[in-house]
């Protein structure tokens, strides 16, 4: 392994006191990942382009912080986001058909205030074509490679970000989560992925998918990570309507002798492929000692959720393409194209009582749920990566692959509260599986402590792939 790929390996917490002592700096890390992506990248296709501006910023940290004490822990690391953020005077291509790329006038939030937190952005990465589909393929800009094995999806609509973190390209990304876009790439890609509470994180600045469900967060090697990374861009902004005023910090008070509670729902267990649940089920016991105690809850009103959440998505983000669709249907890959098609037989009547219900529903899942539960754990995803070819060329032939990758994600965006996933194991083909833990609203502060926790007693989460490069043609997974 070179000393490049050493760095590489390291997490945000580990490398940040080689920054404080100066062993390295901002430049080199920003040099070691640029020349892992020139390496893997011809093969995973997770980078759609490198920023050029990237080294320099580098530089102009390191002199920033010469002689001084380095308390900024995201200061010269090197992060990329999902194509979707504006920067001002950059193009952004949404995955999309390149009629649809547009140049920023202003910057995003979350892109702002990563800066502001002296993290280099060195890239921008894959996605779905807007955002649509948890699989990592995209007709515009070719499929995401899943890096443990080329063969198998890497999950999206996140998939750049779960695929370049997971192969070491950078330390963390950002990422959105309408259904599932964090946490089910996360999953399938062996890393660690956080959907925030609604309202957590601003949206100024992003791409739309369905207004109401959207969120923004992490992806990175640890829980820990996923912290810094939240600590980061999370925070009130009056450019975005929905973001919350007054949300609780993200410090936990936690005495030395509270009893965190672990709900588990069994019949969605129930519904995982045997490695699935067999890793998932041995995650829950790992985390069974006297400071963590575990029971079984139930949810009555899945289906229905299922349901509210389905609709309110397919009729919010039709509603933001229908009329590129009428116009310049051509520019659409034919499933993204139908699905909005789909969303325009959803009558106002209808989404408007689904809209009507969330609060509701969310109050009901807190209250009758959560009774006696700090956290809910179930599998993120029923089953490992799925092979590529298991995707057909209609999409008729994909409805039940997709709704699979995203049964156990999207009614947490319908409900609105945040979803950890963490790596717990790795189930057929050696293929990664993740634990979802979920919690009450705005309570991101419990699951990244579960998570760290989890983290501490068990090292799937070091576990690294060795995919091929362009000068070599093997993919093989290791252990860090």
């Amino acid at each position: 392994m070179s000393e490049n790929d050493d760095l590489l390996a390291l997490t945000i917490s580990e490398i940040f006191p080689l920054l404080i002592r100066g062993d390295i700096c901002a430049t080199g890390l920003v040099d070691a990942s640029q020349k892992r992506i020139h390496q893997l990248n011809p093969t995973l296709n997770a980078v759609l382009s490198l920023r050029q501006a990237a080294s320099s910023e580098a530089q102009a940290i390191d002199k920033f912080l010469e002689g001084q004490t380095r308390t900024a822990p995201l200061a010269g690391i090197p992060l990329a986001h999902k194509d979707m953020f504006y920067r001002k005077g950059e193009t952004s291509t949404f995955g999309a058909h390149e009629a649809f790329w547009k140049t920023g006038v202003t910057t995003s939030t979350v892109k702002t205030k990563l800066d502001d937190s002296l993290a280099v952005d060195v890239a921008t990465l894959h996605m779905a074509e807007f955002a649509s589909g948890p699989t990592g393929e995209n007709i515009h800009h070719g499929r995401c490679l899943n890096p443990w094995s080329i063969e198998h999806l890497s999950g999206g609509s996140s998939s750049g970000s779960a695929v370049a973190v997971a192969s070491r390209m950078v330390y963390g990304s950002i990422g959105s989560d309408t259904g599932g876009s964090i946490r089910v790439p996360s999953a399938l890609c062996g890393v660690t992925g956080l959907k925030p509470t609604t309202g957590r994180v601003s949206r100024y600045g992003a791409m739309a998918r369905a207004w109401t469900q959207d969120s923004i967060g992490p992806i990175a090697r640890s829980a820990e990570d996923c912290g810094l990374l939240l600590e980061a861009i999370t925070g009130p902004d009056p450019r975005d309507p929905l973001s919350a005023l007054n949300a609780p910090n993200l410090t936990l008070q936690m005495s030395p002798d509270r009893v965190i509670h672990i709900g588990v729902l069994d019949a969605l267990m129930a519904e995982a492929d045997s490695d699935v649940l067999r890793c998932v089920s041995n995650a829950i016991k790992d985390l069974s000692s006297k400071n963590f105690q575990i029971k079984s809850a139930n949810w009555a009103d899945i289906e229905n959720v299922q349901a509210l959440a389905e609709l309110t998505h397919k009729a919010e983000s039709t509603a933001l393409h229908d009329h590129s669709v009428r116009k310049s249907p051509d520019k659409y890959s034919e499933a993204i194209r139908r699905r909005f098609e789909e969303g325009t037989m959803i009558s106002a009547v209808r989404y408007l009582q689904a809209h009507s219900m969330r609060s509701l529903m969310t109050e009901q899942f807190v209250r009758d749920v959560m009774k006696s539960c700090d956290v809910i754990a179930i599998p993120t995803v029923a089953c490992v990566a799925p092979a590529a070819l298991t995707l057909t060329r209609g999409i008729d032939g994909n409805e039940q692959l997709l709704g699979r990758l995203t049964r156990f994600t999207r009614p947490f965006n319908y409900l609105g509260l945040p979803a950890l996933t963490i790596p717990c194991g790795f189930g057929l083909g050696s293929l990664p599986v993740g634990l979802q833990l979920i919690g009450r609203p705005f309570d991101e502060a419990m699951l990244l402590y579960v998570g760290r926790f989890y983290q501490t007693i068990t090292d799937w989460h070091k576990h690294k792939p060795n995919p091929p490069s362009v000068a070599c043609g093997q993919n093989h997974g290791s252990s860090a």
